[in-house]
């Protein structure tokens, strides 16, 4: 179904990277809603590498990938400033922070410009935070996917941010899987931010303490893997943990919907876009208090369970959350009945509108 029975001129996706990530997922989901609303859309992505998203294979799509080595690659800038021309999109959409500057440097005076913020970005430089205060200038509106970091994106750049979050990346069944495996899912990339070692640490409590066969679904690869697997092995709950890298969405989903409840245990976060998987997927969820959480607040009686970030906390919380009240058609429901504030139309249009 269409959102507008008038398609509109042209629209611009671009961003750094589109390998795997909330972010590309959600710009996955935009991708397909805009497809219906415009005449063309385009999508660039300046680094491109081996291990990208699939992109949709959409009639009016046109993707264009480039190979960026940096922020001062000029005659990458100059590729990037040539398709953005040929396209003449009304509206640029660009979240990272290169594809910002790069998009606020070249966009002409009839251009549109969005700039949507994913995460509360500590490593940013004072210079990097001052050129982008600069260019907010020519930017025609700036989105944070969470009060979160809205607050911290207003702090930096001393400017307006408005507040919309990330689309869901996949509707779910709506029948609800009531018989489930009392097990859990972390999805992530394996890197410092998402505290993987937390997440195992306090699976290897919840088993030694409450003596159970639970299972712990691990998805996800990075740079951590390798350690995990042998810290597995040291808490001695490696027949419990099941690393299956990285799954397609669609699998994911199906994982999700099997067992009960996903642990978050990152030490910041923009929007977890998997939590909102979780919950649209009938799951409870066990998560630090991070980014975006205040958005799930209406199931804090519900199935969610805020913790803090200690492994004695977070498998009390694991050990709560497969409890039988949680588990009545009615209480999977209400979690899943959560996702209507996150459908990809109502998003997508809230972005450009």
């Amino acid at each position: 179904m269409r959102s507008h029975s008038k398609p509109r001129n042209n629209i611009l996706l671009v961003i750094d990277g589109f390998g795997q990530g909330g972010i590309q997922q959600a710009y996955k989901v935009l991708i397909d809603e805009y497809c219906k609303i415009f005449d063309k859309v385009y999508l660039i992505v300046i680094q491109s590498s081996p291990s990208e998203l699939q992109v949709p294979d959409i009639s009016n799509l046109r993707t264009v990938r480039l190979q960026s080595w940096g922020l001062l690659d000029f005659r990458t800038l100059i590729k990037y400033y040539k398709v953005v021309k040929k396209s003449d999109p009304t509206i640029i959409i660009a979240s990272i922070y290169r594809s910002q500057v790069w998009s606020a440097l070249i966009k002409s005076k009839n251009m549109k410009l969005v700039w949507v913020e994913h995460n509360i970005y500590l490593s940013r430089t004072f210079l990097q935070w001052k050129l982008m205060k600069i260019l907010a200038k020519r930017v025609y509106k700036i989105i944070g996917v969470s009060d979160d970091v809205s607050e911290y994106t207003k702090g930096k750049l001393k400017t307006e941010i408005i507040t919309i979050p990330n689309p869901l990346t996949l509707a779910p069944s709506k029948h609800p899987v009531i018989a489930r495996s009392a097990d859990f899912v972390f999805v992530s990339r394996m890197t410092t931010q998402k505290n993987p070692e937390l997440m195992l640490r306090s699976f290897a409590r919840f088993i030694d303490e409450y003596k159970t066969n639970s299972k712990l679904h691990i998805v996800g690869d990075g740079y951590l893997t390798k350690l995990l697997k042998q810290l597995s092995i040291e808490l001695g709950v490696e027949k419990n943990c099941i690393f299956h890298g990285w799954l397609d969405i669609k699998s994911v989903h199906e994982l999700m919907a099997k067992n009960m409840t996903l642990v978050s245990t990152s030490i910041f976060e923009g929007m977890s876009i998997v939590r909102l998987e979780a919950f649209a997927n009938g799951c409870c969820v066990v998560t630090t208090e991070t980014g975006g959480t205040h958005l799930f607040k209406d199931l804090s009686a519900d199935g969610l369970f805020i913790a803090s970030a200690t492994d004695e906390s977070i498998s009390l919380a694991m050990f709560d959350s497969i409890k039988p009240k949680y588990w009545t058609e009615a209480a999977i429901l209400k979690r899943m009945s959560l996702i209507s504030k996150f459908e990809p139309n109502k998003i997508a249009l809230e972005i450009i509108d």
